[in-house]
């Protein structure tokens, strides 16, 4: 085999994959250099997809999958590098730290190695290797889906307090009707609604009904929603009422309904009685705008308050999350390890 074949050979990008599942072995600085920058682009590629709503959801699914393809393999040749060097493979998870990391990556792709090498112990490494492992499948998660908890009434009966949501973060694409995650424009925390208004929409509640470009959505009566009276959640919320005071643990009960928007799509809405929101102004949504309700519309603070008096107002494309898919798993108590709370009835009960 030639030199240049050779050459070509020692980096070549499968084997160079393959060999940092080997933690023993040693990488010159080369070897660790390429890879090591192929998971940095990758990584400044996902974060740079998250700041511009322009970019393709296809470019950064495939950034999130290079960085948990690579997570591995970059430990693999530091510590093959740490090897080179005959320094400690303790240092090697420095590489996870911010800034730090890029510093110690810099110094192994800078430095000179040694004849001689340590081999820290065989245990430990194989445990290391598969927590890397485990992280890189976490990781590779984060481009399909994430996990988020309700705390709030406000999307009832759709979601409860205490449901564990599947969120996914890769969509790019928004519809009337589409339960949303989005981070509030004021306060940055993520909230759970109802994408009602897409851009250029004329929204408006007239005596308690929703109306879209002043024309009102279909609503039919779909009976009352009973639940007990009491704390729910993580949060401890309690339930407003239509029929009034209630005692601990007696039914509480909303009006509900069916809603149909001008797409086709429906979904159940809750309604306590009558309320300072149910007549609002005629708000047209700005372009790259949206416009967000709760389902139970009695008991949210969504897009009919301004920022001002702590609502989201419209709330900004870049500031959606993702969608709403799934409940994976469902409590009424304080936590979802409290396997007693469960309601059995909502684990894996797809969101629409």
């Amino acid at each position: 085999m030639s030199s240049a074949a050779k050459g070509f050979d020692r980096f070549n990008p499968i084997r160079l994959w393959v060999d940092g599942f080997d933690w023993f072995g040693r990488s010159k600085r080369t070897a660790f250099a390429l890879v090591w920058l192929a998971f940095a682009v990758c990584g400044l590629t996902f974060e740079l997809s998250q700041m511009r709503s322009d970019m393709p959801g296809a470019v950064a699914v495939a950034a999130i999958l290079g960085v948990a393809l690579l997570f591995v393999p970059v430990v693999g040749h530091g510590l093959r590098r740490l090897n080179d060097l005959g320094w400690s493979g303790w240092w090697g998870w420095l590489l996870a730290i911010p800034v730090v990391g890029v510093i110690l990556a810099l110094i192994l792709c800078l430095k000179q190695g040694r004849p001689a090498a340590r081999h820290p112990d065989g245990g430990l490494r194989t445990i290391g290797w598969a927590m890397a492992c485990v992280v890189s499948v976490l990781i590779a998660g984060r481009a399909i889906w994430a996990p988020f908890t309700i705390v709030s009434e406000a999307m009832s009966p759709t979601l409860q307090p205490g449901d564990l949501i599947a969120v996914n973060t890769a969509a790019r694409t928004y519809a009337r009707g589409d339960v949303v995650v989005f981070r509030h424009p004021v306060t940055g925390q993520d909230h759970v609604m109802r994408l009602i208004g897409a851009p250029g929409d004329r929204v408006q509640m007239r005596d308690g009904q929703l109306f879209i470009d002043d024309s009102p959505v279909g609503v039919v009566d779909d009976g009352v929603f009973s639940e007990p009276y009491g704390p729910r959640g993580p949060a401890r919320v309690y339930p407003l009422c239509a029929n009034g005071v209630v005692g601990f643990g007696a039914a509480c009960e909303k009006w509900r309904a069916r809603e149909t928007l001008p797409d086709g799509t429906s979904h159940p809405t809750l309604n306590v009685g009558n309320r300072s929101m149910d007549n609002t102004g005629v708000f047209t949504v700005p372009a790259d705008h949206y416009f967000v309700m709760g389902d139970n519309r009695d008991n949210a603070s969504d897009s009919r308050l301004a920022r001002a008096v702590g609502g989201p107002g419209f709330v900004p494309r870049d500031n959606l999350v993702g969608r709403v898919s799934l409940v994976i798993l469902s409590s009424a108590g304080r936590s979802l390890l409290a396997v007693w709370s469960w309601r059995w009835e909502r684990i894996l009960k797809v969101v629409t």
